[in-house]
């Protein structure tokens, strides 16, 4: 019963998503955690099974096995990625020692969780599909680092109350620009060090 109460769900999202009538990003969230307690319990009944024929025996053995799989091919992979895409936090950890404990920090999507991992506050990051008025907030966000006007740069700092900016040489890239176009129109924006930009007004 519990399988074909999780493969209903399974194969509604499924349904759901070949019709289009659910975001992709939510969709997925929603599969992957029926797949989860589907994986689960096929384990536990494999469990049961093994139970009942001599390789029961070997029962430590296969936990094992399935420990070790985990590990390799999930745990090892998302710490190599992780390495490998943040290599230098450094402008992190000075903003974690030289702000307050409640500063707004302003980055592109993929860096947002970094800012809370550094205790701080974060503007958008992977996790915000649920937030209200997520779309603007992303185009918001595009806005400030790859805009021309300094005056509408300003309205959305204030808006989302952003106290620092990163703007590191990846960031550069992801943008194509050289520096914020808008940085010597005004006095409320400046450099403190390299990669971060402060809003004092």
């Amino acid at each position: 019963e519990s399988i074909i109460l999780i493969s209903s769900l399974i194969l509604g999202i499924l349904s759901l998503l070949i019709l289009k009538l659910i975001n992709i990003n939510i969709g997925l969230l929603f599969l992957s955690f029926g797949l989860a307690i589907a994986s689960s319990l096929a384990i536990k009944n494999l469990f049961i099974y093994l139970d009942k024929t001599k390789i029961s025996n070997f029962k430590n053995l296969i936990i094992t096995g399935f420990i070790l799989l985990f590990v390799l091919l999930s745990l090892i992979p998302t710490y190599l990625n992780y390495k490998k895409d943040f290599d230098d936090l450094s402008d992190f950890q000075w903003l974690k020692e030289n702000s307050e404990e409640n500063a707004v920090v302003l980055t592109p999507l993929n860096y947002g969780h970094l800012v809370t991992y550094f205790n701080r506050k974060n503007v958008i990051d992977n996790n915000f599909l649920l937030a209200p008025d997520s779309k603007q907030r992303y185009y918001d966000i595009n806005l400030v680092y790859d805009g021309w006007s300094y005056n509408k740069a300003i309205e959305l700092l204030h808006e989302y109350n952003v106290e620092y900016i990163y703007i590191s040489q990846d960031v550069k890239k992801l943008y194509n620009i050289e520096d914020l176009k808008y940085i010597e129109d005004g006095k409320c924006i400046g450099k403190i060090k390299e990669g971060i930009y402060q809003v004092t007004c």
